[in-house]
């Protein structure tokens, strides 16, 4: 499997039960590919959590301009558990992580998670 082989099973995933779900998305340019799945798939982006990067070797101005285009939320700042109930009173169904370097936080009653992350692609056949 590629990496958008991985991102559409994202929507038959028993992690998934449902299309068209309301999606927190954490990531940069490096999985640029599954923010446009979840995007071609009709799913609601609630917010988008980024991280600083130089847009030298790390980039995420793809990220923001798609953000911009589409009218969400586009952020530089760690998610943090107020982040996360906020989304949760929004109706956030999936937090989706792709190679997003700082660690969710976890707490009961979020929504469920996904983490993408680029050392296990090397290993999928």
């Amino acid at each position: 499997a590629n990496l958008l082989d991985l991102c559409r099973n994202v929507r038959t995933s028993s992690l998934c039960p449902r299309q068209n779900m309301k999606i927190a998305y954490c990531g940069y340019d490096f999985f640029v590919d599954c923010f446009d799945v979840l995007i071609k798939d009709k799913h609601t982006i609630l917010k988008v959590f980024s991280n600083p990067c130089d847009n030298k070797y790390e980039f995420n101005l793809g990220l923001k301009k798609k953000t911009e285009e589409l009218g969400v939320e586009f952020t530089t700042d760690r998610i943090i558990e107020t982040d996360i109930q906020k989304l949760v009173k929004e109706g956030c169904d999936l937090i989706i992580t792709a190679a997003y370097p700082y660690k969710v936080p976890v707490f009961y009653g979020m929504p469920r998670a996904i983490n993408i992350h680029p050392l296990g692609l090397k290993s999928i056949k």
